[in-house]
């Protein structure tokens, strides 16, 4: 079993992934991310996700990768939800990521 204070610095780090990868990709367009990635929810990428696939695919590599982590996999905890928003397109977004516990059935 991981420590509390591990798992939050590796969900930081996903997070912080992340960010840097919707900057790497910023072009000057507003930008909204909504890709589910857990088999609970449906996976695949919301009605409204204007994100290029290149950009969902580094997701869903930075999410299997953190997913894969012993510091996961031992909680165990899973990301299973990313979205993004970026209003003005200048790279900066909001992130959040939506994670499932063991202890939620």
């Amino acid at each position: 079993m991981s420590s509390p204070f591990a798992l939050k610095v590796y969900q930081d780090q996903l997070k912080s992934d992340i960010e840097k990868a919707i900057t790497s990709f910023a072009d000057g367009s507003a930008l909204e991310l909504d890709l589910s990635i857990d088999e609970a929810d449906t996976p695949g990428v919301g009605a409204l996700s204007t994100a290029p696939e290149t950009l969902n695919d580094a997701v869903r590599q930075l999410v299997a990768a953190f997913n894969d982590t012993d510091v996961a996999k031992g909680g165990p905890v899973r990301a299973r939800h990313v979205t993004a928003f970026d209003s003005d397109g200048d790279g900066k977004a909001t992130v959040s990521i939506r994670y499932s516990y063991a202890d939620e059935g």
